[in-house]
């Protein structure tokens, strides 16, 4: 993606490869019916791209980043006759299809330990409270809401995003958590939230022959297999860390519990939330609830010969390295200003999965320029700024070279970095 500075040696398509592809696409989701000199696949998605990154997105200045790449401009009526569910379809195709051709060819299973590092997590943008019916959010003291939840499943061993889905902010977690399931395969580590909390996902991803580690969910009934409640040895306990197996849930699941004494200020505030908290709903906290605030505790299916009960509390971090990616997802962009207006339900999804192509793409890049300068720790938000000038600037899909790699390195610290975390898992 970067012309002869960066360039993946596996060529891996960019969008500026896609060439004929995007055509075909909008021909083959009724996009395009036939050529014109004002409207181009390659066109519509950069002005698409260009409203995501600028937030300048209603009709009128779609219209007016269109005509800076076909020789002949279109009105904005006529953007907005084309702003249908053909468009959204060609906008899926697209992002289909960076996701599934960039998938690389992983190492043998012999040469590390888990095959992919999967994680699973959700982001959620606000719209105008006027899109409730497309786009419901959960109602608050001021009426209705409205928002999109983005759910991203991601690769840490590759850097690659597996597919992403926009659904109403209201959808929970645990609704799209059975998502991912389908794509586990085996030698998989699965690292979970709490929120995509679910014992038959669990089963479902170690019959795989796959792994897990999740956060205990505090609703979950937890006891030894002595039948000691998990609360009571947490209370009897003297050592700073318990590596014990346990049964979760009525079903009496079978699993590995880690459970890390915290510090007596960190227990103190997660109290004093949850007190405050159960007061606003109108109840007191419980006892299971208080006892385990003294303490983080991990769950999952990898035993001792795996990797010991400090490794495994450690790769729960990993999990932060999404959260990190929407962060600078978002500051880089402005979907939020996009999605601030009433519109119909086709506009609203064309922006927001435009918005997925733009992350993707970003991903994709921030491996490419990691696989050809191996050993250089890259900014992923300096990439995502880079990316989004890049944007604004063109008027067809091909970046800029990158004259100084400089610009996008990570600045040095000397605490070790979710990258190297990850190495020293494998």
């Amino acid at each position: 993606m970067l012309k002869d500075n960066v360039r993946d040696r596996h060529s891996s398509p960019s969008l500026e490869e896609l060439g004929d592809k995007l055509h075909s696409f909008a021909c083959d989701t009724g996009l395009i019916v036939r050529r014109t000199r004002s409207f181009s696949a390659e066109g519509f998605l950069l002005s698409m791209l260009k409203a995501v990154c600028s937030g300048n997105a209603s009709f009128n200045r779609i219209a007016c980043s269109l005509s800076q790449s076909e020789t002949r401009s279109m009105s904005r009526q006529a953007v907005h006759s084309r702003m249908k569910a053909e468009a959204v379809g060609f906008l899926d195709a697209v992002l289909d299809h960076i996701v599934r051709q960039r998938i690389d060819s992983l190492a043998p299973a012999d040469e590390r330990i888990f095959r992919r590092i999967l994680i699973q997590d959700s982001t959620q943008f606000k719209m105008h409270r006027g899109n409730h019916q497309t786009y419901p959010s959960l109602d608050n003291n001021s009426g209705r809401t409205a928002g999109v939840k983005i759910d991203m499943k991601f690769d840490v061993v590759t850097g690659r995003p597996l597919t992403p889905r926009q659904s109403p902010a209201r959808t929970q977690d645990k609704t799209l958590g059975p998502e991912l399931i389908d794509e586990v395969e085996k030698g998989d580590l699965v690292i979970r939230d709490m929120g995509y909390f679910a014992l038959q996902s669990f089963i479902a991803i170690a019959s795989k022959g796959a792994w897990w580690i999740s956060r205990l969910h505090g609703l979950v009934e937890a006891k030894l297999v002595n039948g000691t409640t998990l609360e009571d040895h947490l209370a009897h306990g003297v050592a700073d860390r318990i590596d014990v197996p346990i049964l979760l849930g009525k079903m009496e699941y079978p699993a590995r519990l880690i459970a890390t004494r915290v510090p007596v200020e960190v227990a103190a505030r997660r109290r004093a939330a949850r007190r405050e908290k159960s007061s606003k709903q109108g109840h007191k906290p419980s006892v299971r609830a208080l006892t385990r605030d003294d303490w983080t505790i991990h769950v999952t299916n990898l035993d001792g010969t795996i990797m010991s009960a400090e490794a495994v509390a450690s790769a729960y971090r990993l999990r932060w390295e999404i959260e990190i990616k929407f962060r600078a997802w978002k500051q880089s962009s402005e979907l939020g200003r996009a999605l601030s207006r009433i519109s119909n339900e086709h506009h609203l999804r064309a922006l927001v999965t435009a918005a997925m192509i733009y992350f993707v793409l970003t991903l994709n890049l921030a491996k490419d320029i990691t696989d050809y300068h191996p050993g250089k720790k890259l900014s992923f938000e300096k990439v995502c700024t880079w990316i989004s000038e890049s944007l604004l600037r063109m008027t067809r899909l091909e970046f800029p070279p990158l004259k100084d790699l400089r610009y996008l390195m990570a600045d040095r610290r000397k605490r070790s970095t979710l990258r190297d975390l990850y190495h020293s898992l494998n």
